[in-house]
């Protein structure tokens, strides 16, 4: 007994202590806002003169496409050098279409001449969307761009360091990943195994950075690789829920940002970036590092224990619709949807997975109801208007119900798929849960005004009856469980000829049950009452577009004696027939074909591979890839694209390698071929080809690129003509190699066989002329028949 009175006294003071301990961090510890200097609210540009111009709000409608904040303390070296990287990005942008934006320089309290080198580049560039804002005393980098989000008038927001460490045309990736609702897109250093992008990086910082890592997850911020990264982009709306409720002004105020995402179920998307170390950071290693840890850990005691309340009411994310509570606890999800009273649960819609995706498919579902999901698990595979990809779901929880199953058809954008619980012992609670109860969530008040009504016209619905609904008027919405509709289908059954016993007059299965019967009770009416028609489709109700879609999604069916099957058009083939029906049409082909002697190459290629012991295997279309880029990079005329009022050379070859997928096919891009070597660019088109084929490519894998090559020799095929992808200004299409007889003086028999190779260039005359072309199969051959020279 004593020694466990010990024990309980000792754990009783170890919690006591581990109390007194978190209240002296939150009371001491805890980051809190300064306040600001009226001089604050104003900016200065050069369209001003230097005059004070006051800042636009966040609460305001957004003026611009985007809005680029730049913390910066003491930058005036290195700051020339980001603004440059973006004045470029803005001019490629801009020669390719619109774009409106803003630079807003937080000049962070700088005692060098960072504003004055700000407003001197932007004089010298004439650059009027520069504006810059003093701080009197430095407040912290989250405090820069904090005040710097809240003044921004853009529809997408982005933070990026002025030390230009990551490069800044990698924001397409970022805007990539936008959809409608509340998105944040952050760049991340951690990915660049599977993404081909570059990350250098000394190895002290890369130790500090798995340390920091860690002791992030353990303090519970997990589903994120690269917590720090200076380059996150924001929709206006995600900006909106998020920094009205920041505190943190110090470096740890990344985290902060993660938090309140992940408190109000704001959808993160983590997407590589390239990045490279900057010398001249203001970072004090030892101590920043512990003032981070000690930041954190406030933090995260200020929302555990309440201190720190979110402000936001209502989240609408990609990912999913929720209605929060802001007087419940941050771990709270929605409240119903509908007048039965469901669990709080999160809505998830149909994502936009590239930039032009406006509908997608739906494929194989990779979790079932019940399955437990972490963050960056797949939910489900989803058909874009590109490829095949997979939706990685970013929140924790459980699938409680598909609304939108496998095969379903031409979905839009943010349409409910899936429902997702945060509790497993409210999944079962969803069994009967269909779309006609799935819709907008009313105001709490107006929901506790609507509840006595509604008890009673449920009370006052009369049982199923032979009888039309009431509700059931011409163009009006019929509202029925999914086991009703299919059981109607099966007998027949008009289901505008029911009247539904179920909440707000929805048919159910008694109802479709009773008036089987009651029709069996009165034959001779049934009879001579004429056959009941289909229910008119009703595409146009948003919640009911999975179940319209997976109508549509069925195939037609053979005909008995017709001999033929109609086989539904995919969203790729719908894409593939669009763009090359426009190419063909619109642009001016012309057709070079060169034979070239590959033996050379094959002696070559044998040597290597044999070298190489197993390490890797080189093939015949590594070598055309690389004397293509190589080819392009001596005639750069070829390796460019028509973009309308100029034409668009590009400094890398990026190459296109057509690939055939069971849906169809893709073009992967195999980036920057002339500046690497065969094995390098033999690992990536192996890479990308086998994941083309597996549909788990990124949107920035197959889109873009200055060059195709569609290779058929494996086939037989000698020689083709292939169509021009836009806006490339031309593809070679590749043949097999045959053996030829060529005469050869120095030959026993004046003869000899070679192995010959077909290639035929498809060029577009408004930007290749004939011998440009011409020079280009010239080069092209000269690599493949002297191959050695790929290797210098």
């Amino acid at each position: 007994m004593a020694a466990l009175s010990l024990l309980l006294t000792l754990l009783a003071g170890g919690v006591a202590a581990l109390a007194l301990c978190s209240a002296l961090v939150v009371r001491f510890k805890s980051p809190q806002p300064r306040p600001r200097h009226d001089s604050e609210n104003y900016s200065l540009c050069i369209d001003e003169k230097h005059e004070r111009q006051r800042l636009g709000s966040l609460w305001d409608e957004a003026r611009v496409d985007l809005s680029v904040i730049v913390p910066a303390y003491n930058e005036e070296e290195r700051l020339p050098v980001l603004l440059n990287d973006i004045r470029e990005y803005v001019a490629h942008r801009r020669e390719s279409g619109s774009l409106s934006y803003e630079l807003i320089i937080m000049d962070d309290g700088s005692k060098d001449r960072t504003s004055e080198v700000a407003l001197e580049f932007a004089r010298m560039h004439g650059i009027c969307e520069l504006r810059v804002v003093k701080h009197v005393v430095n407040r912290g980098k989250g405090g820069a761009v904090t005040q710097g989000v809240l003044s921004a008038t853009g529809r997408h927001i982005l933070f990026c360091d002025a030390d230009g460490a990551t490069r800044f045309s990698d924001i397409d990736a970022l805007l990539a990943r936008m959809g409608d609702g509340p998105v944040i897109a952050i760049g991340s250093r951690n990915n660049q195994a599977l993404s081909g992008t570059v990350v250098e990086r000394s190895h002290l910082r890369a130790f500090l950075q798995w340390g920091f890592h860690t002791y992030v997850t353990l303090l519970g911020v997990r589903g994120v690789r690269d917590t720090q990264c200076g380059f996150k982009l924001f929709s206006r709306q995600a900006a909106r829920m998020v920094f009205p409720n920041m505190h943190v002004e110090r470096f740890i105020f990344d985290i902060e940002i993660l938090l309140l995402a992940r408190y109000q179920h704001i959808a993160v998307a983590e997407v590589p970036v390239n990045w490279h170390e900057v010398a001249g950071s203001k970072m004090s290693i030892v101590r920043d590092s512990i003032q981070m840890a000690l930041d954190l850990l406030a933090v995260r005691l200020n929302y555990l224990l309440g201190s720190w309340v979110i402000k936001n009411a209502v989240a609408r994310s990609a990912a999913g619709l929720r209605v929060h509570n802001a007087a419940a606890p941050a771990s709270g999800l929605a409240r119903q949807y509908s007048s039965k009273s469901y669990p709080d649960h999160l809505l998830v819609g149909m994502p936009a997975l590239s930039p032009t995706m406006t509908q997608g498919n739906v494929g194989q579902w990779q979790k079932s109801v019940g399955d437990k999901i972490e963050p960056g698990d797949v939910l489900v595979e989803i058909e874009t208007d590109k490829a095949q990809m997979d939706f990685e779901f970013q929140e924790e929880g459980y699938l409680a119900k598909i609304l939108a199953p496998t095969g379903t058809k031409d979905l839009k954008i943010d349409s409910p798929v899936a429902i997702i619980v945060e509790n497993e012992a409210d999944v079962a609670a969803f069994a009967d849960f269909s779309l006609d109860q799935a819709g907008t969530p009313a105001s709490p008040a107006a929901a506790s005004q609507s509840a006595p009504a509604e008890s009673a016209r449920e009370a006052a619905t009369p049982v199923a009856s032979a009888q039309p609904s009431t509700n059931a008027a011409e163009g009006d919405r019929i509202f029925a469980s999914p086991l009703a509709k299919t059981l109607a289908r099966e007998k027949g059954i008009d289901l505008a000829q029911v009247s539904g016993s179920g909440p707000r007059g929805r048919i159910v299965k008694s109802d479709i049950e009773g008036f089987v019967a009651t029709k069996a009770a009165a034959p001779s009416a049934a009879a001579s009452a004429p056959a009941p028609a289909p229910a008119p489709a009703r595409a146009a109700e948003a919640a009911s577009a999975p179940a319209a879609a997976a109508k549509k999604a069925a195939a037609p069916a053979p005909a008995a004696s017709a001999g033929f099957t109609d086989i539904p058009v995919t969203n790729m083939r719908k894409v593939i027939a669009s763009r090359l029906t426009e190419a063909k049409s619109t642009i001016p082909h012309y057709y070079l074909t060169q034979n070239i002697k590959m033996d050379n190459v094959n002696k070559l290629r044998q040597s290597l591979n044999t070298a190489a012991n197993g390490a890797y295997k080189l093939s015949v279309n590594d070598f055309v890839i690389k004397a293509a880029a190589s080819a392009l990079r001596d005639v750069p005329e070829v390796n460019s694209s028509w973009q309308g009022e100029f034409i668009r050379q590009h400094h890398h070859a990026d190459i296109a390698v057509a690939a055939a997928t069971p849906a169809g096919l893709i073009t992967p891009i195999v980036k920057t071929c002339d500046a690497k070597g065969l094995r390098a660019i033999s690992s990536d088109v192996r890479d990308l080809v086998a994941r083309a084929r597996a549909n788990k490519l990124k949107p920035e894998e197959f889109q873009g690129g200055s060059f195709t090559i569609s290779n058929l020799g494996m086939y037989g095929i000698t020689s083709f003509s292939a169509i021009i992808n836009p806006p490339h200004a031309a593809i070679l299409s590749v043949g097999s190699t045959e053996p030829q007889l060529v005469v050869d003086p120095t030959a026993e028999k004046g003869f000899k066989s070679v192995d010959v190779m077909s290639v035929q260039l498809s060029a577009d005359h408004r930007v290749v002329d004939g011998a440009t072309g011409a020079q280009f199969l010239k080069a092209f051959k000269g690599y493949l028949e002297n191959p050695l020279t790929l290797l210098l």
